[in-house]
């Protein structure tokens, strides 16, 4: 680092524009999980070598720790910083090859054009971090730094600590959400949502704060407060006869959840508790947590299959390249992705794949799910395509528990599909 330092200040004192490239590849702790560190560290030979044959003009060309690479050259223009993002990019396209083992690796790449306006070589560093993680968050291969990015930083990192103020005070309440089936007339299951309830800032959405929660290491005491907050308030409803024994409950688990080798006494401790089966309890998770393709994942999976409980993928269609993991994890049900719900009416290709999800499904005895129905028209296309379960605002938006135990009492989804 300290010969970075002085790169940077010569450069600046020399009146150079520099362009920093900041690298760092994706899901590499995996590679180390999956293959052990010894097949890791070929990899960053393998990564170094590739990146070395790029640059012939480099001012300076480093690792600064783990996955992390960054390049300094002098002199380039927009333009030419965006090509050798893309060419870093291609580099990758071809696996690497560790004896017998090809191990498919990208890269996200920050860009920062630094002039006489940076201060510091740990300035631009910093902007260049910003600029690589707002590309890995993206899905895009390469970003370039802007103002509005540092602003955005800032925030994240406000609210990190607010966020770490939550998870102590217990600022999250728990909304709902039914799945009803239509060849029943019936709600088959009602989904537990959280929501954060900021003391100043209000309500905070999840696509905000859940993969900073994830990040932060946050998302394990999250997801137990919502698993607990759910069997509680299941089991009074039960008790109460407002939700009736056939109907089940779903819950979200994080990948890190599934990583871990007390999850599986957690659920039983819970439910034991609230007096509730593991056959009431619908388990999602997120298709692309199954790329990580863990042994303890595995493990845990086929423990709580063998327990009774249900285990559902989320957002189907939209994190995996491969369906191998249907025949390969104990899954029941999928649920359809809202993005192909939502341009159903007008788009044949998205009607043509839900037909095909659904035909596969049933091929393989699953349960198919179509989230984010919000129009009569979408219902009837769903209905047409033989979709029994539906979920979306066309039923309700999610509700709290006093508005749920209205909406399960007066059955009024019915009139929408008798």
């Amino acid at each position: 680092m300290s010969s970075y330092r002085c790169l940077v200040q010569l450069g600046t004192d020399a009146d150079l524009r520099l362009c920093v490239f900041f690298i760092d590849f994706d899901r590499f702790k995996q590679i180390n999980d999956r293959f052990g560190h010894l097949a890791g560290d070929k990899v960053l030979i393998h990564v170094t070598n590739r990146l070395s044959a790029l640059i012939s003009d480099t001012i300076c060309f480093a690792r600064l720790g783990g996955d992390e690479f960054v390049m300094l050259l002098g002199n380039l223009d927009e333009s030419e910083a965006v090509n050798l993002a893309q060419r870093i990019n291609d580099a990758f396209v071809q696996p690497i090859r560790i004896h017998d083992t090809e191990i498919s690796i990208s890269a996200s790449v920050g860009i920062v054009l630094a002039d006489m306006s940076y201060q510091s070589a740990d300035d631009v560093l910093r902007d260049a971090d910003i600029a690589m993680y707002r590309a890995k968050t993206t899905g895009n291969c390469y970003q370039l730094f802007d103002e509005e990015m540092r602003t955005e930083h800032l925030e994240k990192i406000e609210l990190e600590g607010e966020l770490k103020i939550a998870v102590c005070e217990k600022q999250f309440r728990i909304n709902f959400e039914p799945i009803v089936d239509l060849q029943e007339s019936v709600i088959f299951s009602i989904e537990s949502l959280v929501r954060w309830v900021h003391p100043e800032k209000g309500i905070i959405s999840p696509g905000r704060f859940i993969p900073l929660a994830e990040e932060l290491g946050l998302i394990i005491e999250i997801d137990r407060f919502v698993f607990d907050k759910t069997c509680k308030q299941f089991c009074q409803w039960r008790e109460n006869g407002i939700t009736s024994p056939h109907q089940k409950f779903n819950v979200n688990l994080s990948c890190s959840q599934l990583e871990r080798s007390d999850i599986v006494p957690f659920l039983l401790s819970m439910i034991d508790v609230s007096n509730i089966s593991p056959h009431d309890v619908v388990l999602e998770i997120t298709e692309s947590y199954l790329l990580a393709d863990s042994g303890l994942v595995m493990k845990n999976l086929n423990e709580m299959n063998k327990l009774g409980f249900n285990i559902f993928v989320d957002d189907f269609g939209t994190g995996y390249s491969s369906l191998s993991y249907l025949a390969k994890y104990p899954i029941h049900g999928i649920k359809i992705d809202r993005s192909f719900v939502r341009d159903l009416a007008t788009s044949k290709e998205s009607k043509e794949l839900i037909r095909s999800i659904i035909a596969m499904a049933g091929a393989l005895n699953l349960t198919v799910v179509t989230e984010g129905v919000e129009t009569m028209e979408q219902l009837h296309i769903i209905m047409e395509l033989g979709c029994r379960y539906i979920q979306g605002f066309l039923f309700t938006r999610p509700m709290n528990s006093v508005q749920a135990e209205t909406f399960l009492a007066n059955k009024s989804y019915r009139r929408l599909i008798d």
